[in-house]
């Protein structure tokens, strides 16, 4: 459905640009379109590395990495609020979990051996046994 909405964009409507696309395979999916009709993808949600590199002419991306991310928020708590010990959450994804490699990245290059991690997959319920099924 999206593939062909997105055909239809830009071969009926002739748009000149596309933004505001969310999730990992919506973007797959639309990427060989966009670089087939060279018109940019600006500030879609998915934040994979295999977009920035190598560079796509067409994707304009203005959101931080996962790496980044998690970088800033570990420096917030470490640095600005002084914690000695911070827990990192991650899920695991179809495309390689590049929030807990960017976890692993920066707590090696502070030599931050007080980080404890922990991740899941996200193809799994994140909260089995809470709510009204609980104990069941």
């Amino acid at each position: 459905m999206c593939e062909t909405n997105t055909r239809k964009l830009i071969t009926d409507d002739r748009v000149f640009a596309l933004t505001c696309y969310v999730g990992t395979p919506t973007v797959v999916k639309i990427i060989p379109l966009v670089e087939e009709a060279q018109i940019p993808l600006v500030a879609f949600l998915p934040v994979q590395p295999h977009w920035r590199e190598p560079v796509h002419p067409y994707i304009v991306n203005i959101r931080a990495s996962y790496r980044e991310e998690v970088k800033v928020v570990i420096d917030h708590f470490i640095k600005d609020n002084g914690f000695s010990r911070v827990a990192v959450f991650t899920r695991t994804t179809t495309t390689g979990g590049t929030g807990s490699k960017g976890r692993g990245r920066h707590s090696a290059s502070m030599d931050w051996s007080r980080l404890r991690s922990a991740s899941t997959n996200a193809a799994q319920p994140m909260w089995k046994g809470v709510g009204p099924d609980r104990g069941k």
